[in-house]
Order: structure tokens, then sequence, then C-alpha cells
């Protein structure tokens, strides 16, 4: 039932270049990630679906629109192979459980490496 009033997001940096991808989060969300992480492909999810983003020429574009299951604790969405190129492993990574909060959203729980000084830091797990 606390799914119902949460949002999820999952920023992926693929390249790890400095200021290659976005550094500001998708829209109404206040954050954003520090220049070296900044993101390619972005996963929004909410009860009602989940939204695939990617970095275009002309900026963020939202280019699938994939379903959500939530079941027993677990919330899945697929997103199919070739919606996203390269090798997840390599990958940095910063996931966001957002919750409302005035005109805008709150970070209620992340998986980064830290959240500092206005900035979110990536976790890259191949480097465990």
């Amino acid at each position: 039932s606390g799914f119902s009033h949460l949002r999820l997001d999952l920023y992926m940096d693929v390249n790890h270049r400095p200021r290659a991808g976005v550094t500001r989060t998708l829209e109404g969300r206040p954050f954003r990630l520090f220049p070296e992480n900044a993101w390619e492909y972005a996963l929004e999810i909410t009860p009602a679906g989940a939204a695939l983003h990617k970095l275009t020429p002309r900026g963020p574009a939202k280019t699938a629109d994939l379903r959500v299951t939530a079941e027993e604790g677990w919330i899945r969405v697929l997103v199919p192979p070739a919606a996203m190129r390269g090798t997840p492993a390599f990958w940095s990574y910063a996931a966001l459980l957002l919750a409302p909060a005035g005109a805008g959203y709150a970070i209620a729980d992340y998986i980064a490496e830290d959240v500092a000084n206005g900035y979110i830091y990536a976790v890259r797990p191949g480097k465990l």
C-alpha cells in the first residue's frame, strides 16, 4: 500500500565520462548527480507504470512506457534488452526512493555512494 504514494527513480551512467550525460534529475525532482556520474538512462517507476528515459542529442527523452507489477514486497519492471545498449555490470547507478514533498519530491531512501553537498554520487557495483 505504501507504493501508491512513492516513486522510484534509477539513474544509470553508462560511460563514466564527466559531463557526458545529464546531471539534472527528472522533472519535479530538485536533485542533481555529481558530474562524473551524469546519467544516460533513467527509469522512472510509479504505481501507474514505468518510463524509460534516454539521453538523445536534443536532451533527455522518454523512449518507452513499461509495465510495473508489485507482489509480495517486490516491484518489478521488465526492460527489453534492445532498449538499453551496453554492459550493465560496468555501469554506475543511483536509485532513489522518493516521497511527495510540497510541489516536488524528497528522498525517502537511496542506494548510491553518497548524497552530500547537493549532489548524488552513483555507486559502481563492479568496483566493490
